[in-house]
């Protein structure tokens, strides 16, 4: 296979990384999304999918979830006593992946690692996905990353898992690569059911329908005729050998997804802007002149906050950092707020303060001019005495330290007269 066909890792594409061979091996990444009104049963029949695929593929190593996940085998009996984390690292459910699942504290980071393929053989849940990609945010970042993943799953050994209550609230690019669509089984009369009993089996119906396409006729549809008039139910139904009590007892139905999470953490903006041995940092990329406005800074300018935010927001594409236009003005801040405290510093360490015998101060900014160095407040007029200078340390204190007075402007003893 030529070089230019190959993963970053030098792993074959398809291929997992245990494996020598240079051939594909269809590892069922594909998205898997289940849809259906409120209590209706999406998340607990999603969850319940989530541990039969763990159990039936051995080359996953973590599962990324917004929500609990408890240890233990639903198909076997209850989770463990006392509750915890799904972790079978070390291989104690038998038949199951060695693997665990990771509650995500920072989904910008995880999104960005996905893409660039440093995460692969790995689960992806997305509980109420609109949460993330919204239809009618089509083109925000935040969707065009999501679906950039959803693309690449395959790629990567990415199985994404998602829910949503309508078929069509989700990003339209990534409705157009999902194909496997079911919903919770309904009563009669077509009528969602929300209320089972914990001997029930969690039973799914195949919908065959394509979510890419609106209705080509009419108009928009309000949700009900939209789900009505595209409904195409298969009469296969998937029955995923689990009660709904089994698996209720297997994660919280009353956590939300911890979306929350999207915003920033204090270690993202480290990485940011300070960069690590691998990924250079949004300050090095200033200094080093990759911009348009390097004139600025060597003439040493004050930036304007669209200059700064251009700045950024070139930066954190093409590091991968997708983020809200929120999150790029708020590093675009920190990175003038850094401009300014290093210009101004390197400034101040030139400025020296001069005292006069009553303590006025007075700034020199271009440095001493010609003596009599003279207090400038009115009615003192005394000679300048002693000079400091005030510096800006690493900790971000302000210290006054103490100059000599050069010897031309010392002070001169008049000669007695004869």
């Amino acid at each position: 296979m030529p070089e230019f066909m190959q993963v970053a890792s030098g792993v074959h594409v398809g291929v997992s990384a245990s494996s020598s061979e240079n051939r594909w091996i269809d590892r069922h990444c594909f998205i898997e999304f289940v849809w259906g009104n409120t209590a209706a049963g999406k998340s607990g029949s999603t969850v319940a999918k989530i541990y039969r695929f763990l159990r039936d593929n051995n080359w996953v190593r973590v599962a990324y979830s917004p929500i609990f996940l408890a240890d233990g085998d639903p198909f076997q009996g209850p989770p463990t006593n006392p509750r915890r984390i799904f972790d079978n690292s070390d291989g104690h459910i038998p038949g199951y992946a060695k693997c665990k699942v990771v509650l995500v504290d920072s989904w910008p980071r995880l999104f960005r690692d996905l893409v660039l393929g440093k995460i692969k053989d790995c689960v992806l849940f997305l509980d109420e996905i609109s949460l993330l990609a919204r239809n009618r945010d089509w083109k925000s970042q935040l969707n065009e990353l999501i679906g950039r993943i959803g693309q690449w799953s395959a790629r990567f050994n990415v199985k994404i898992f998602a829910t949503e209550q309508r078929k069509r609230n989700f990003d339209v690019n990534l409705r157009a690569i999902t194909f496997a669509v079911s919903h919770p089984l309904r009563g009669p009369g077509n009528v969602w059911i929300t209320k089972y009993n914990r001997e029930d089996e969690i039973t799914l119906m195949p919908d065959a329908v394509d979510l890419e396409n609106w209705p080509a006729e009419g108009g928009a549809l309000n949700s009900r005729q939209a789900e009505r008039e595209d409904s195409r139910f298969s009469d296969e139904a998937e029955r995923l050998g689990l009660t709904w009590g089994r698996i209720w007892d297997y994660y919280n139905r009353g956590e939300r997804p911890n979306y929350e999470v999207l915003t920033l953490s204090l270690d993202d903006v480290s990485a940011i802007m300070e960069g690590d041995d691998a990924n250079q940092g949004m300050m090095d990329f200033f200094f080093s002149g990759e911009h348009p406005f390097l004139g600025k800074i060597v003439s040493e300018e004050r930036f304007n906050v669209s200059e700064g935010f251009e700045i950024a927001d070139y930066f954190l594409k093409r590091e991968k950092w997708f983020l809200s236009s929120e999150q790029t003005r708020f590093l675009a801040f920190n990175l003038l707020t850094r401009w300014e405290q290093k210009r101004v510093r390197e400034k101040q360490f030139e400025t020296l303060l001069g005292f006069c015998a009553n303590d006025h101060m007075r700034r020199f900014r271009r440095g001493l001019p010609p003596p009599p160095l003279q207090c400038t407040v009115p009615g003192c007029r005394l000679r300048v005495t002693r000079l400091a200078r005030k510096v800006y340390t690493e900790e971000g204190k302000i210290e006054i330290r103490e100059q000599e007075l050069p010897k031309r402007y010392g002070l001169k003893r008049r000669r007695r007269s004869q």
